[in-house]
């Protein structure tokens, strides 16, 4: 298969102007907190009817025993053995049903006020009508000792932060000029928002059991068991998507359990500090990549520095909790719609002309919602207040139940090879050069070198093997003496 065209700004490895990538970066942090406010507001709806600090220990205790399958999958290698069998067919139903289970908390943040929609119409004429438009910005030339203008894209490098901005200012003046009541949640100047950034301390530690210790319910449990299966296949399809994107070959498995020891240890980290739930690969931040073209590695550990720096410095998020929530809900609408339609490159490489593959994932999005909705409005009633908890949970999990049949039929169906299931092994041809200096997966020398000395190591699954490492030592040898 021909390979793409690489139209990247900066590839995994480049490191670009530090303005550039505390933009980027700061960019980055702002689509995860398009969700991030949303999370708060879904686990206060379950916890306040009754003791919260209970039914946060519930959900503590739970989801930190649950995720433990991410890591033990990581470690043990089985997560990059079963990526052999997950293909697109099984991943884009499971994806679309996140963004369609999504659709409600959209329609509740859009629905609070006009400006969601102006939010997000100022986000969809930056990324899709202006993504190619340059605009023209004043600059001076030191050499030349005179001002001339030059033209970047912005717009499409850094369309969130332009349009949060936008919007934020854009209340601010129906706030000023009074243009919208007192009680509107468009206002800029409500006095929770004001109190609460008064009322937060400069800095806060999160202390793990601050709610009390952790405790188990066997239904919560099953549930985030099933959950932490779902997220599991859902990240596969998202690393797969990234590499994609970032222009990167096929996943080494080795890759692929490193990646899910560490959302494990997020996962758990998350559990034990009372949030209310885990932590995943979120979708928003790499559809973004196909707008900005920026792949780079930096601008995303900036982002994460940046929210540590939220997380502790408590004044710097009161202040971003006070964005409008209008302008949260466009943000959040506009990122739902990019994954769902970024998700569709999955099928690149699956035959869409085959009956097989267009009727297991039908099938699988339409069973997948139906059998959730049936046990929704009709609970389980088996007369074991327990089996129907745990099995009533597991029935209404949409993602669950589609992603097993898809998974199930795409693996026993006949009538398809491999490739026509979308199992195609990214295009590796080309400069041995590029590919490593562009090689995101490889590790630094030193860390290979060690590995090397001590080889009992590469047979650990988060370790590449042997030959995976000599192999890209000996490229990089041979860039270096060719320089």
């Amino acid at each position: 298969m021909k390979a793409e065209k690489d139209d990247l700004v900066h590839h995994v490895n480049d490191v670009p102007p530090i303005p550039t990538i505390l933009l980027l970066g700061f960019q980055q942090m702002m689509i995860c907190l398009s969700m991030l406010l949303v999370v708060p507001f879904l686990v206060s709806d379950m916890v306040c009817p009754g003791d919260k600090e209970t039914e946060i220990r519930y959900i503590s205790g739970s989801c930190l025993i649950a995720v433990l399958v991410m890591p033990l999958f990581g470690f043990t290698g089985i997560i990059g053995f079963l990526s052999k069998f997950i293909g697109p067919i099984t991943i884009v139903p499971i994806i679309s049903l996140l963004t369609i289970s999504a659709v409600p908390d959209v329609e509740q943040k859009m629905s609070l006020h006009w400006m969601s929609s102006v939010e997000f119409l100022i986000l969809v004429v930056f990324i899709v009508l202006l993504e190619h438009w340059e605009m023209p910005l004043p600059a001076f030339s030191f050499s030349e000792k005179r001002f001339h203008v030059i033209r970047k894209k912005v717009l499409s490098q850094f369309p969130y932060i332009i349009g949060i901005g936008i919007g934020w200012f854009i209340c601010f003046i129906l706030t000023v000029t009074n243009a919208i009541p007192i009680n509107s949640s468009a206002r800029t100047d409500q006095n929770s928002s004001i109190e609460t950034l008064r009322s937060t301390p400069w800095f806060h530690i999160p202390i793990p059991g601050q709610y009390g210790t952790p405790t188990i319910n066997v239904s919560l449990l099953c549930g985030f068991i099933a959950s932490s299966f779902v997220a599991m296949i859902e990240s596969i399809g998202d690393y797969n998507l990234c590499a994609q994107l970032s222009k990167q070959g096929r996943i080494p498995e080795s890759n692929l359990n490193r990646g899910f020891v560490v959302e494990g240890i997020g996962c758990m980290l998350s559990s034990s500090f009372g949030i209310g739930t885990g932590i995943t690969t979120y979708a928003e931040n790499i559809a973004i990549m196909s707008v900005t073209k920026v792949a780079s590695r930096i601008t995303m550990q900036v982002a994460g520095v940046f929210l540590l720096v939220a997380g502790i410095f408590s004044k710097f998020s009161a202040v971003l909790a006070m964005i409008p929530e209008p302008v949260v809900g466009g943000v959040l609408a506009i990122g739902i719609c990019m994954v769902n339609g970024v998700m569709l490159r999955n099928l690149l490489t699956v035959d869409l002309r085959l009956s097989r593959n267009l009727t297991i994932m039908g099938i699988s999005i339409i069973m997948g919602l139906t059998v959730a909705l049936h046990f929704e409005n009709n609970p389980l009633k088996s007369g074991n207040q327990t089996v129907d908890n745990v099995f009533g949970t597991l029935l209404t999990i949409r993602m669950l139940i589609g992603g097993i049949i898809a998974f199930t039929l795409d693996n026993i169906t006949p009538g398809a090879t491999r490739e026509q299931r979308g199992f195609r092994r990214f295009d590796e041809s080309g400069d041995d050069d590029t590919l490593v200096e562009n090689n995101g997966y490889a590790l630094p020398s030193f860390m290979n070198r060690f590995f090397l000395k001590y080889r009992w190591l590469t047979y650990i699954p988060l370790v590449p093997s042997r030959d995976e490492i000599m192999d890209i030592e000996e490229k990089r040898m041979e860039i270096k003496y060719k320089l």
